[in-house]
């Protein structure tokens, strides 16, 4: 089994490689769950692209608060 099937649930199939795709996708699911960004994290001089979201992410929630919008805060 050289990546031919997922080893947990079986799965097969294509997987996508294009850069962009990928990274559009993890930023979806760093939306949905943003504790998974601090397991993400690598200690670089640059910020990871977990950080980079999450910093994203919490200046568009400050901003929806300055305008008098009902956010979730955990």
């Amino acid at each position: 089994m050289a990546n031919g099937e997922c080893f947990i649930c079986s799965w097969h199939g294509e997987f996508d490689h294009d850069p962009g795709r990928v990274e559009a996708g993890l930023g979806e699911l760093l939306v949905r769950c943003p504790e998974l960004a601090d397991a993400m994290i690598e200690s670089t001089g640059r910020p990871s692209l977990a950080q980079r979201l999450r910093h994203f992410w919490n200046r568009v929630q400050e901003r929806f608060m300055s305008l008098g919008f009902p956010t979730r805060r955990a």
